[in-house]
C-alpha cells in the first residue's frame, strides 16, 4: 500500500496460505504505527491460514509436489515460529516430500502467532461473507445476515472456487 493516510479498519476475506501472507505483510507494514489498527479475518475454515488444500487432517499419504528444499518463505519479523523445515523438528532429506497435512499444521501454528501478537488487533470470524458492498466511510460486509463495519479496506484472498476443488 502506499496510502498517505492509512487505514484503521481492514478486512481480509478467506485465509488460506495467501491470505496469510497478506496477513502477516500487513501487521508487519503497520508495527510502530502511533494509531489503532483493526483486522478483522472471516474465514470458515477449521484451520485457518492452511485453507482447504493444506489441512492438518489430512491423510498423511498426500504430499506436496515439491521437495522441502524448495519450501523457502520465512516466517515474519514478530513470529517467533521457524521456517518449515526446521519447524518439523527433524532433520528431514533436503529432497523429500513433506505431506500436505504436516505444511498446513505449519501454516496454522504461524496464523496463531498472527493471534498472539500485539502490533495491530487481529479478529477472527469463523463466518463466510455473503455480499461486499461500498458504503458511506468505505466498505460493508453482510455476514451470515449481520453487517460489519464500516472497513476503509477490503482484500480477498478466496483462493480456488469450491466447485473446482472437487473437479479433480
Amino acid at each position: 500500500m502506499s496510502y498517505v493516510e492509512k487505514p484503521s479498519r481492514i478486512a481480509v476475506v478467506g485465509l488460506g496460505p495467501r491470505g496469510l501472507g497478506a496477513l502477516e505483510a500487513l501487521i508487519e507494514q503497520f508495527r510502530g504505527d502511533d494509531r489503532s489498527i483493526v483486522i478483522d479475518v472471516f474465514d470458515p475454515s477449521a484451520f485457518p491460514g492452511a485453507g482447504p488444500n493444506f489441512r492438518p487432517d489430512e491423510s498423511p499419504l498426500c504430499l506436496l509436489n515439491i521437495p522441502i528444499r524448495s519450501i523457502a518463505f520465512g516466517p515474519p519479523s514478530f513470529s517467533n515460529c521457524d521456517g518449515f523445515a526446521k519447524w518439523l523438528g527433524t532433520s528431514p532429506d533436503p529432497d523429500s516430500f513433506p505431506s500436505r497435512a504436516d505444511l498446513g499444521r505449519y501454516l496454522h501454528t504461524r496464523f496463531e502467532q498472527v493471534l498472539a501478537q500485539s502490533a495491530v488487533r487481529v479478529n477472527h470470524f469463523s463466518q463466510r461473507v455473503e455480499l461486499i458492498r461500498p458504503c458511506a466511510g468505505g466498505w460493508q460486509l453482510e455476514v451470515e445476515g449481520r453487517q460489519c463495519g464500516p472497513y476503509n479496506e477490503v482484500l480477498l484472498t478466496l483462493g480456488q472456487p469450491r466447485d473446482m476443488r472437487r473437479s479433480w
